[in-house]
């Protein structure tokens, strides 16, 4: 017996248990194999998968979902790695999957650094009881008490502005991330941060950064397992901006403990407050969830808003016919006066509503959700298996030709009421849908309708960067944002 036995031995061992182990593991996941079968994708790669198909920038992720979707329709399979994702665009499908799926993706959990563990990322049992707690704390009663706050804030906005008037070419989106974490903070927080005046801190701007940084380890499988991350530059990265994230959010809620504001409930029912008040009542919630949703609820706001009011601006500036029907619905309800919007004008501001909502059609900030089945799902003639995730690309049903005809045209009267009554329910879903859609769609129009009401009497768009839609290229981080940003110029009305 040679001395290379014991050696080639092992060797073999090695070769028959990995072998073994492979075979065992493609026996139990045999159904989504089978599944995988029957749908069109990219062809999946050892380690990788499909996912090469999205490497680069953040703008090659949009890119790549709308370059899929002409090579293989509206629904198709991924391989991410060993993970089985169905991109899903029918609209059916979609229906079937956000009313019946409540569990994200799991790779949804490399967003934690810019939402923290709260309502958008937590897992569906956990989601529930936040839920069921925070569900009430945006409901029709307190939002109208929020609409002075918005007006305000809207003020000291056209304040700001007038910095702007002879600068050429501004890029609004720091500009509104400014208006509109002061507007998040004075209303679901109680906090007035007084952002613009003192021109910080820039929660938003370091919200993109972590997007951009979390949504690129998203769709790049060799930076999913934790040790690859965290000997990566990104991850450096992602520490340095959470700290000044956590840190201000910190401040926030330790000075309203001091001040004991969940006393003031009733005086006082915001979001914080309320969360306060189930750190002292509820044993199931704690000070760390509180500021978990507390990041979750200002970021997530403020910067969604933040983005659908400059990209208002810039179809504005692009469509200046319908800007001047919005000036005279302004006018028509105003009269000509500057005083601060109130409920009752919110009301009667139906064009401005529709041209928001044409806005997030063309421009979701959202552009994607995803869902992770927990069973089996049955829609139609197809089984999603247990499992696989689906990915709902928002932007693409928003400007697919047979749901939106011509859509890169911008016309706010696909949403009067008798043309929204003959689309599907889900062919617009710039907040997604089903049960975890987002709790504050409502607060978001009343708040951008207040602040465009409000400086639309003052100022006139007159000209964007951009001389078309089509020309305005788009990467995507948490959210969809302007490569070359949201600029316009501004003139006194």
């Amino acid at each position: 017996m040679g001395t290379d036995y014991f050696p080639n031995t092992y060797t073999g061992l090695a070769c028959f248990l990995c072998f073994f182990f492979v075979l065992i593991r493609t026996w139990r996941r045999r159904h989504l194999y089978y599944s995988a079968f029957k749908v069109n994708g990219p062809i999946p790669f050892p380690l990788i998968g499909s996912a090469y198909v999205f490497f680069g920038h953040t703008q090659n992720i949009l890119e790549s979902f709308t370059r899929l979707k002409r090579k293989y329709g509206l629904f198709y399979k991924l391989w991410m790695s060993s993970d089985l994702y169905f991109v899903v665009m029918k609209l059916d499908h979609v229906k079937a999957i956000l009313n019946n799926c409540s569990e994200k993706f799991s790779t949804m959990k490399f967003v934690d650094p810019v939402f923290g563990k709260g309502l958008l990322t937590l897992p569906a049992t956990e989601w529930k009881i936040h839920r069921k707690l925070l569900g009430g704390t945006l409901n029709q009663q307190i939002l109208n008490s929020y609409v002075d706050i918005f007006a305000n804030y809207s003020n000291v906005l056209v304040e700001k502005l007038e910095g702007t008037l002879d600068a050429g070419f501004v890029d609004m989106f720091p500009i509104f991330a400014q208006c509109m974490t002061d507007v998040l903070c004075g209303t679901i927080l109680g906090t007035d941060l007084k952002v613009m005046k003192k021109n910080g801190p820039d929660v938003i701007l370091w919200t993109a950064k972590l997007g951009e940084l979390s949504v690129l380890r998203i769709f790049n499988p060799l930076l999913h397992p934790d040790f690859m991350w965290k000997k990566s530059s990104l991850s450096k990265q992602t520490n340095a901006i959470l700290h000044n994230v956590q840190r201000l959010i910190k401040k926030i809620l330790e000075s309203k403990r001091r001040e004991k504001s969940y006393l003031k409930l009733e005086q006082e029912p915001n979001l914080l407050n309320y969360m306060l008040k189930l750190e002292n009542t509820e044993t199931t919630w704690n000070e760390e969830m509180s500021a978990e949703e507390t990041q979750a609820f200002l970021i997530a706001g403020a910067d969604a808003t933040s983005l659908t009011l400059g990209y208002v601006l810039m179809m504005l500036a692009m469509h200046q016919e319908i800007q001047k029907q919005v000036f005279d619905e302004l006018d028509f309800v105003f009269g000509g006066s500057n005083r601060n919007v109130t409920l009752e004008d919110l009301h009667q501001l139906s064009l401005l509503e529709r041209v928001v909502k044409e806005t997030l059609r063309i421009f979701p900030v959202a552009p994607l959700v995803g869902r992770y089945f927990t069973e089996d799902l049955v829609v139609g003639n197809f089984t999603f298996p247990k499992g696989s995730s689906a990915f709902i690309p928002i932007l693409c049903i928003h400007r697919d030709n047979e749901i939106w005809p011509n859509p890169l045209k911008f016309d706010p009267d696909r949403f009067l009421p008798g043309e929204t009554a003959k689309r599907h329910p889900f062919s617009f879903i710039p907040f997604s849908g089903g049960p975890r859609k987002c709790l504050g769609p409502t607060y978001g129009y009343m708040s951008m309708k207040v602040v465009l009401a409000t400086i639309l009497r003052h100022y006139k768009v007159v000209a964007t960067s951009y001389r078309e839609i089509s020309e305005i290229e788009m990467k995507i981080d948490v959210s969809a944002r302007c490569v070359k940003g949201q600029n316009v110029i501004l003139h006194k009305r």
